[in-house]
């Protein structure tokens, strides 16, 4: 009997907006050969989104902060035991992973271009671009019954916070915003525990359903794939979400580059108040980033556009 099983290794970013990003040649990677068998390499911060991908079959964690050997000895288990290897983060490890076809160090990822581009180019060396099927970030019946529930309908959710401070959308801009938007449409606002503060108010807008510290990363993409009739927020995780499910968004960016970091699906409009991102800030500390700072009526109206342009 002929084995037509093809075990593909590969090695994720640790971040977890960059992992998403890496998406579409998982994709990919899944279509463009017989029987794949994919194991992951991961960070624990995105090991739950790849234990719920439906192409991947085994996940790896990777500590970063394992000292040379350890991490020698991790690379070394893994020698002779995959036929394609991917390294998302260009690095010596597919010299030793020895696969007969993987990825190699590129100068190319360096490139001024938009990281999703950079990952197929990577990609691409090793399977060609090919139509294909997303994969599904799975829940169980009991974790959509849940939201199913919940009372969610067609709605306009917000991203507007940030791990980094410096791309955070301000606390008061928020709850302006959401009270405009909620007129028309029901928000929903997702983030994490951190972030509690920082909505602190919005649940007190009639028509605004505030999820912070509620949603695992399966969650959101259920929640964003089912209601999410558009997505409004800053340079994150969920924005590129948004982006691989081809929800529209209109996106807050600041100090980071868009041409870059920026959503990458075909219905979104990004806001700037100046016309590049401000390399001072992007270097140091900026407590009161004033690239950040759109008046919440322009982002309103901005919301009514590309509502109306997308309307099912």
């Amino acid at each position: 009997m002929i084995d037509m099983t093809t075990r593909i290794l590969i090695d994720l970013p640790s971040n977890i907006g960059d992992a998403i990003m890496a998406l579409p040649c998982v994709d990919r990677l899944y279509a463009g050969f017989p029987g794949p068998q994919i194991t992951a390499i991961v960070s624990s911060r995105i090991q739950e989104l790849f234990q719920r991908d439906s192409f991947i079959d085994e996940t790896i964690v990777f500590d970063k902060n394992w000292t040379f050997w350890e991490q020698l000895r991790f690379t070394m288990r893994l020698r002779g035991r995959f036929d394609v290897f991917v390294d998302f983060k260009n690095t010596l490890m597919p010299l030793v992973v020895n696969a007969p076809l993987s990825s190699r160090l590129h100068p190319g990822l360096a490139a001024r271009s938009h990281t999703v581009n950079k990952y197929l180019n990577l990609t691409r060396r090793i399977c060609p671009d090919q139509t294909c099927e997303k994969g599904t970030i799975r829940l169980s019946v009991e974790e959509k019954e849940k939201w199913d529930a919940g009372g969610i309908g067609d709605a306009v959710f917000f991203a507007c916070s940030s791990r980094s401070h410096k791309k955070q959308y301000a606390k008061a801009s928020i709850k302006a915003l959401a009270v405009l938007v909620a007129r028309k449409h029901q928000v929903v606002i997702l983030g994490e525990e951190q972030d509690r503060a920082k909505h602190a108010g919005c649940q007190d807008v009639k028509n605004v359903l505030d999820l912070t510290g509620q949603t695992g990363i399966g969650d959101i993409f259920y929640l964003l794939s089912r209601y999410g009739r558009l997505l409004v927020g800053v340079d994150s995780a969920l924005m590129h979400i948004a982006s691989y499910l081809d929800v529209p968004a209109v996106t807050i960016f600041g100090p980071t580059d868009e041409k870059i970091f920026g959503p990458w699906g075909k219905k979104t409009l990004v806001l700037r108040k100046y016309d590049r991102p401000c390399d001072r800030c992007a270097a140091t500390l900026c407590h009161e980033p004033a690239c950040m700072d759109i008046a919440p009526e322009k982002i309103a109206q901005a919301i009514e556009q590309m509502y109306e342009s997308y309307r099912v």
